[in-house]
């Protein structure tokens, strides 16, 4: 009786490991990468292109929109993708906050401290970032 019962357990431990290996998805990684020139005398590698940390994604709106963010190494912005859900790779939209207008002498605003992405119901693409501040001086 217990030889019946453990090739029992045996065979649907088997055939439930058979469905499972049938029905595995892939999955792919595509690493994202905004170009980007420095100037003379510095280089990246890969060359011309500025990564990106602390990504973020986000689906919404009627035509399934994807937007993705991402904080550029080089320069201080954050790098923007916009396609669509299934879209490989989507299509870069560009760095945000690169030209910060700022008040006072002797300040210096960087974008890029932080920063998160949402596309609403309609599919409006909406970019909260956090932009650092240094002060040179009274």
């Amino acid at each position: 009786m217990r030889r019946l019962l453990l090739s029992l357990v045996l065979a649907a431990t088997v055939a439930l490991g058979a469905t499972a290996a049938a029905s595995a998805t892939s999955f792919t990684n595509t690493v994202l990468r905004a170009p980007f020139t420095l100037p003379p005398g510095f280089s990246s590698s890969p060359a011309n292109q500025s990564g990106d940390s602390e990504p973020g994604i986000d689906f919404g709106g009627p035509g399934h929109t994807m937007a993705v963010d991402g904080l550029g190494w080089l320069p201080f912005a954050v790098n923007l993708w916009k396609g669509h859900f299934g879209d490989t790779p989507p299509a870069f939209f560009g760095p945000m906050d690169t030209l910060l207008p700022i008040q006072g002498k002797g300040r210096t605003n960087l974008g890029d401290g932080d920063a998160d992405v949402e596309v609403t119901s309609a599919g409006t693409i909406l970019l909260a970032d956090l932009d650092i501040i240094f002060s040179g001086g009274p």
